[in-house]
Formats: structure tokens, C-alpha cells, sequence
């Protein structure tokens, strides 16, 4: 008789292979029982805790729900039975496990606890196993009691997936009745796995858990990740408080796609994958409908659950908490942390801790089933696909990532990467006009400092839409236009996908069905008194007034005053028309590109209807960024969003900055969003104005604005507003100094450009990249390479004349004295006086 393995795996004592990490073979060994492959000292006390129940020898047919199935995996008899007391043995026992051919293993226990090892022993300096994640399914209370099954790929009609003796690749696990389970996991290694999302991944396992939607708890389909066991954290996408690593962070749970300050500090730009200093690689369906995601959130207190946070626009977030807010906290702090990556899948988007314009977001239900539809009906599951990949450290993760992206393969304008951009905004807000720019522009070139484009930014047409300069402020702008190009400057226009209803742009759009529609009931001045006043008084011009599905055209709020309606960018005459405008301007003008502002998805109407229906809010930026901004890619444009866009040669700049010193939104914000730009597939990163936007009446001091400049200097590229002269002539120079510096970096900027042209990397680097195995690099936020053999370190502190800095392993040059620095240790207490920015340079480069 068989007997199962007395460690609790799928094996027999008739098997020459054990499937449980604890007991696994060395390589080479005999794989028996009595060859235990050693494992790490930080696993010891989780392994003890894990095998304890696993470990009781029970033959197999002694247990009344257990059978005999090909490949020896374990199979319930009677998938809706509840156990007695006399099963609960079981409970903590791996019911599967799965190994790669490069040596990933999964396993998994009755209750859904999910562990990732690494039993490749080259991965490992002491030759053993590494533990990389623990994670687990959060399962349906009615799930409680019911022992799962495991079923092989040949129970859904296709050949069987294991062979007697082998490690399975491929299986799919239920709780409750066939015809109508309770939940579902299909688990699959990747090379099996054939979707374009998780094209680059190959040493690892893609997880689809479902659960039926009528019983799903509030939080519904999820699988959390926990941080602790995987080191540190770095991806997801930028925040208002962006913190390196994410650790640190208290992301609490909510919608997961671009938002200009989202109610819980999502910003403009988000990914799907996270990477840790350990090699984890967990990857989301960037297309997941109803998408939600947390990162070590407060706990549910009763206090935090009384917690609400609104979406705001413009001024209305002068007033809000800048988030995500950190563990050291005051309200994080009592209320403690749940100390995990969540990802849920829920039925909608309302949540009373979490207002924003699309909680009543509706769209089409219907998805695939990997296992061909016949095991459940997907209109009655919601369904979250995660993929769990493991490198050898994090620099290996993030070129799986990577790889498994298309890159543009050109870049914008080389000019962009080597001199700055200067813009109107901050300097001049709304008060743009002809005579402003050429006196700006002549400023700089008089100053001999270097230059790439001139952007014109709000204010320069009459009304919002309407794709033409204002004749009064803008008397000439084809002589406007070409005296800057013969200043050295390319010309760009600050453009967005929004109407005003007072906008020819609208009246000509309406007619056609360009404009995103909303149900009546939810739009903003057509109903209610002030919209019968205004129909009276033939304000709103109705019978222009359609959307798609004969829906009306939807109004909504945006940062300025007026109520502007959106370009639908699902229609494609629509954004033919819009791109042939924009065309017909520089055809005009001469203008060489656009700023092209805004398009998430919160600058939406509510409940809105496209001419052909989104599945996600996000591929509304995703279209605005390939149909719209994608038009003008290779050259000097710019957005400052993008959803799944990484192929698409532009400038991604950061969101606005306010002119302060913290992480939040400030200056020590600007290296940990650079870094996550890089590792989420967007080199080309753009950070916003230097000093900051001076909003709230805060402007930037000489100190900031020099400090700022140094840090930026030897980023993708530069943009500043604030003149440094109106600062006077110490902080001119002061910047020149730095500006000088970059000019030595030029060629050596442009070389990295291509190489992410061509293959993503980074074009600035986290300290990790280049050293991962030194772990000293994983926490360190105000440094970054240029590429493998640059390091600066600039200063980010106020008042700071001195800070510490790490070099990597190796032998640096100081880039100013030319000393001779052996790395891979600190350097205590460098001098950084305030014209002084710290560079090392690896022995032999630049010579």
C-alpha cells in the first residue's frame, strides 16, 4: 500500500522524489527522504511552524475525502463535505506543490497560504534554498471547513499535465461543487503561461484566483502579498509622498489606475509590478477590471474606518493630507499595519473610504477561462490574475520586468536629453502673452544659458479646446514662433483632451459625437434649477449636445473654473479630428510639439459612455497616451500619464511639484519617483519645473532653487520656469555652475537614451542596480547612477553643507579633484558646499 510522505507532500513512500522545500533534494542527490537540502536560518522558525502538522505519518487511505490520482496529487472525493474535528490534521498541510525546471517551487497549504522558494543553490552564497515570498488567497467564509480539490488539467478534457513522479507545472484548485464552486485557483509556471503581459517571465508561476462574486467578502477577489519575508520594496507607481523603499509607506487600499492626487496619494503614472531586494517579481494584469491595491495599510481599527478621503481638484487639495502617509505616523502608528502587498479584484468601485469620480464605474463582466468556460460562469466570479516571479536579486527582477515589455525603440529629441527646457508656467501662470515669452527667452539666451524648447503654456488660446492663439495676447505668432527658432529655441504648446462648452471646439465636436457622454442624472449643469435657467436662456446648446449611445455630452470639474467635457478617445474620428487640429497648428505656426497635459481617468464624467466601451478606466489613458501623444513620439512632446505605454517615445513627465524641501511632493520626492519611472518602464522621465510650480503663493528661496537644479542636473532632462536671475546674480551663477556640469555628461546622456530606446534600462539607476549585492544600496533614497559608472549624490537636506555617500565596490575618481576613492563603503561627511554637487566617476571612464 502507499502511503504518503510522512513531510507532508504529494509523494509516496513508493516516490524517489520528495515535493515539500524542507525535505527537497541536493542537486545531484539522491532526492530521498534522507538527502534534506539545507535551508536558510531565517526560514527555520517558519519551518518548523509549517511542518508541524504536515509532518504526521498518515497513509493516505486511512483519510475518508483523500484518493489516489494521476501524478500522485491529492484529490477530495466530496468537494462540499466539511470537516469534523478529527480533519483538522490537515489544515495546515500542503495540499500541492509545484516546481519549475530552473527551480522555482510553490507550495500551498488547505487554508491558502501560498510559499515561493528559490531552490536554485547558485542563487544562494551558503547553497540553500531561499525562501522569496509568502502570500495567501483570501478565501470566502464559505470557503471555511471545506477541503479543496486539485484538479488536473485532464478533468477539464485536455491531456493529463503530470506524469507519476514529476513535478506538476499546471493545476487548478476548488473549493465547493463542481457546477458552482465556492472559488477557483488555476496555477500555471510561465513558461506554460502565453499572455503578452507576463511575456519576459520565465522562473515562476502565474496565480488566477476567482471567487464567486455572491459570496466574496467585501474585499473580494484577493491575494496578499507580505512584505517582511521579501526585503524591500520598490514599483507600483508615483505617489504625492513618494517614499524609497516602499516599506516605509502605509498605502492604504484603493483604486488602482492614474489619478491627479488620488484619494489615497496615487498619482499620474502607475504600473503593475513590484520587485524586491530579495528577486520577487509580482506582476498584476495591467487590464484587471475594478483593480485595487494596498501596501502595508493601517489596520481596521474602529477610529480608521471612520477615515474618509476624497478625490479633489485644484485648490481643493490644498487642504488634504498628503499621502500615502508613513509608519512613523502618529494615526499609522496606533493603528499598526497589516504588513502586505494587497490585490483585490472587487464587483465595483464604491467604497466609503474611498470617494473618487468613478466609484460608479459599470463595464462588461465577461472574461476568458484559461480552463476553456466550462468550470464556472465568469459573470458570477471576480477574478484577480497575479504573476510571482523570482530572480537572484533585485537588479535580475527588474530586467525580467523589463523584458517582458516593448520598448519604444527611438527616442524624443536627443536636444531634450542634453539642454533644458524652459516653460512659461510658473513664472507666469495664466499671464502668458506674446511679449512675456520673447522677454523670457531673451533673458535666457543673453545669459548664454543652454536651451531646448520653449513651451507656451495655459493661456495662450481664448477657450479651453479651441486649438488656436489668442489675437489679443498673442498678436503675431508666426513671427513669435520663428524669432524663438532663431533664438535656438523648438516652440511647444501646452494642450489637453478637454472642451469648454464655450469653445468653437465644442460646438464643431458636439455635432459629430466626439465628446465622452454621461446619463443625464448625472450631469452636472444640465440638471437640477441652474440647468433649466440655463436652457431658457438658450445657454446650452442641446440639440449639439450628444454623446455616444445618445447619452449626453458629460461635463465635469477639472483644476480650472470652467466645466470642460472630454475627448473620446475610443472614437476614432474623434481623435482623428483632434490630431489633424493639433497638425493644422504647426503647419500654421511652426510650432515643433505639445505639452500634452492630464488624461487620467479621473478628468472623467461620472458613469461616462465611450463611443466603444473601456474595460478599465486606465485604458482611457492608455489611448490618450498611443492615439493621441503617440502621433507626435520621437520628437520634443511630452505627457505626464501613461497606462501600459512604455513603447511610446516620449517624454513622461513627473506631476506638478510643490516648491518645498520634503518627500512630499517636494524635492526629496524628486530621486524616489525618477528611480520608480525607471523600474516601471518609463527611462524617458522628465522631472517637473526646478524650485517647484509655486503654487499656494510658496515660492522657492536661493537655496532650494540651487539645490534642486544640482539635483536634477544629471537627470534624463531638465525644465525649469523660475528664473534664477529674479533670485539674483549668486543663485544665476550658482545654477550656470550646474547647468555647466551637465554640458560634461551630454554625450554620455544620449548613449543611455538609446539604450532604453532599445531595451528599457534605466537611464538613472537605484544604487542597487548597479551593486545588488551589496545591501547597503536598498535603502538609500537621495542618491542614483547614470548609468553603470556615474554616481551622484547630491544634498536634499536644508541648511546641509556635508552629507554621507556610498560608493559601490570598485575604485571612483571624485568628479571635481579627481582622488582616487576605493569603494564599497561609506564615505562619512563629504563636503558639499552650496555650489558643489558630488559625482564619482568609476576609474577608467570619462578619461
Amino acid at each position: 500500500m502507499s502511503v504518503p510522505c510522512t513531510r507532508g507532500c504529494t509523494a509516496t513512500t513508493t516516490s524517489t522524489t520528495c515535493r515539500m522545500p524542507v525535505v527537497a533534494s541536493r542537486i545531484g542527490g539522491s532526492g530521498r527522504h534522507d538527502r534534506k537540502m539545507p535551508i536558510d536560518k531565517s526560514t527555520k522558525e517558519y519551518l518548523r511552524q509549517k511542518t508541524a502538522c504536515s509532518a504526521l505519518s498518515v497513509p493516505r487511505t486511512q483519510h475518508p475525502s483523500l484518493s489516489e490520482e494521476e501524478g500522485g496529487i491529492r484529490r477530495q472525493k466530496n468537494p462540499g463535505k466539511r470537516r469534523d474535528l478529527s480533519e483538522t490534521v490537515f489544515e495546515n498541510a500542503t495540499i500541492f506543490s509545484m516546481k519549475t525546471e530552473e527551480g522555482v517551487r510553490l507550495t500551498m497549504t488547505q487554508q491558502g497560504q501560498l510559499t515561493l522558494w528559490d531552490e536554485d543553490l547558485s542563487h544562494s552564497s551558503r547553497g540553500v534554498a531561499r525562501l522569496v515570498s509568502e502570500a495567501s488567497l483570501v478565501l470566502p467564509d464559505v470557503c471555511a471547513g471545506v477541503l479543496p480539490s486539485i484538479i488536473t488539467k485532464k478533468d477539464c478534457g485536455s491531456n493529463t499535465i503530470s506524469a507519476k513522479g514529476k513535478d506538476v507545472e499546471e493545476v487548478l484548485v476548488r473549493w465547493g461543487p463542481k457546477e458552482s464552486p465556492y472559488a477557483l485557483l488555476h496555477v500555471i509556471a510561465h513558461h506554460r503561461h502565453e499572455e503578452e503581459w507576463t511575456g519576459g517571465m520565465k522562473k515562476g508561476f502565474v496565480l488566477e484566483f476567482k471567487v464567486q462574486a455572491d459570496a466574496a467578502p467585501s474585499s473580494g477577489a484577493e491575494i496578499s502579498v507580505k512584505l517582511e519575508p521579501s526585503g524591500h520594496w520598490f514599483g507600483g507607481g508615483h505617489f504625492i509622498r513618494q517614499i524609497w523603499p516602499l516599506n516605509d509607506a502605509s498605502l492604504e487600499v484603493g483604486p488602482w489606475y492614474a489619478f491627479d492626487n488620488g484619494p489615497n496619494g496615487v498619482n499620474n503614472l502607475v504600473g503593475a509590478h513590484w520587485i524586491t531586494s530579495c528577486g520577487l517579481l509580482v506582476s498584476v494584469d495591467p487590464s484587471t477590471q475594478y483593480l485595487h491595491i494596498g501596501m502595508n495599510a493601517p489596520n481596521k481599527s474602529r477610529k480608521w474606518q471612520s477615515i474618509s478621503r476624497k478625490w479633489g481638484v485644484g485648490i481643493q487639495n490644498a487642504t488634504r493630507e498628503l499621502l500615502p502617509l508613513t509608519k512613523g505616523h502618529g494615526k499609522v502608528a496606533r493603528a499598526g499595519q497589516d504588513g502586505l502587498l494587497r490585490i483585490q479584484v472587487r464587483s465595483n468601485y464604491v467604497d466609503a473610504q474611498m470617494e473618487h469620480p468613478l466609484r460608479h464605474w459599470q463595464h462588461d463582466m465577461t472574461s476568458s477561462d484559461e480552463f476553456g468556460g466550462s468550470l464556472c460562469n465568469d459573470m458570477d466570479m471576480l477574478t484577480v490574475r497575479v504573476s510571482m516571479g523570482v530572480a537572484e536579486n533585485a537588479a535580475e527582477a527588474c530586467k525580467m520586468a523589463l523584458g517582458g515589455m516593448v520598448p519604444p525603440k527611438e527616442t524624443p529629441d536627443l536636444a531634450l536629453f542634453k539642454r533644458p527646457i524652459w516653460t512659461t508656467w510658473a513664472r507666469y501662470k495664466t499671464r502668458v502673452c506674446q511679449d512675456k515669452v520673447l522677454k523670457y527667452a531673451q533673458e535666457i539666451v543673453d545669459r548664454g544659458l543652454p536651451r531646448s524648447v520653449m513651451e507656451i503654456d495655459d493661456r495662450w488660446q481664448v477657450a479651453y479646446g479651441d486649438l488656436a492663439f489668442d489675437e489679443k495676447k498673442f498678436p503675431d505668432p508666426v513671427g513669435m514662433v520663428n524669432t524663438l527658432h532663431e533664438m535656438g529655441f523648438q516652440v511647444t504648446t501646452w494642450v489637453h483632451p478637454f472642451v469648454e462648452r464655450q469653445s468653437e471646439a465644442y460646438l464643431e465636436g458636439a455635432r459629430k459625437g466626439y465628446f465622452v457622454g454621461c446619463d443625464m442624472a448625472d450631469h452636472p449643469i444640465e440638471s437640477g434649477p441652474l440647468g433649466w435657467l440655463l436652457r431658457r436662456n438658450r445657454v446650452i446648446h442641446d440639440h449639439f449636445a450628444e454623446g455616444p449611445g445618445g447619452s449626453k455630452v458629460g461635463f465635469f470639474k477639472w483644476w480650472n473654473t470652467q466645466p470642460v467635457a472630454a475627448l473620446d478617445v475610443t472614437n476614432p474620428d474623434a481623435v482623428d479630428w483632434f490630431v489633424n487640429r493639433l497638425k493644422d497648428l504647426q503647419e500654421k505656426t511652426g510650432v515643433d510639439g505639445f505639452k500634452f497635459d492630464a488624461g487620467e481617468p479621473c478628468f472623467l464624467p461620472r458613469m461616462p459612455r465611450t463611443y466603444q466601451p473601456l474595460s478599465t478606466p486606465a485604458e482611457y489613458t492608455q489611448l490618450y497616451v498611443q492615439r493621441v501623444a503617440g502621433q507626435f513620439a520621437g520628437g520634443v512632446s511630452e505627457v505626464r500619464t501613461g497606462h501600459s505605454t512604455q513603447d511610446v517615445a516620449l517624454m513622461y513627465r513627473m506631476g506638478d511639484r510643490f516648491s518645498t524641501w520634503d518627500a512630499a511632493n517636494g524635492l526629496r520626492s524628486l530621486i524616489p519617483t525618477l528611480l520608480t519611472s525607471g523600474i516601471l518602464g518609463y527611462p524617458f522621465c522628465l522631472p517637473d519645473m526646478i524650485g517647484g510650480n509655486a503654487y499656494f503663493n510658496t515660492f522657492p528661496d536661493q537655496e532650494l532653487l540651487v539645490r534642486w537644479t544640482q539635483v536634477n542636473a544629471l537627470m534624463p532632462a531638465m525644465q525649469f520656469s523660475l528664473a534664477p536671475w529674479d533670485l539674483g546674480r549668486d543663485t544665476e551663477m550658482l545654477v550656470a555652475k550646474a547647468l555647466k556640469t551637465r554640458s560634461k555628461f551630454e554625450d554620455h546622456l544620449a548613449a543611455l537614451a538609446q539604450e532604453a530606446a532599445d531595451t528599457l534600462t534605466p537611464i538613472c539607476r537605484p544604487m542597487w542596480m548597479i551593486a545588488p549585492e551589496e545591501e547597503e544600496t536598498y535603502e538609500i533614497e537621495d542618491q542614483f547612477a547614470l548609468g553603470n559608472d556615474v554616481i551622484v549624490a547630491p544634498v536634499v537636506r536644508r541648511g546641509a553643507r556635508q552629507r554621507d555617500v556610498y560608493l559601490t565596490s570598485g575604485m571612483w575618481r571624485d568628479f571635481v579633484d579627481g582622488s582616487l576613492i576605493e569603494g564599497g563603503r561609506w564615505l562619512k561627511n563629504v563636503a558639499a558646499p552650496l555650489d558643489h554637487l558630488p559625482i564619482y566617476v568609476r576609474d577608467g571612464i570619462f578619461q
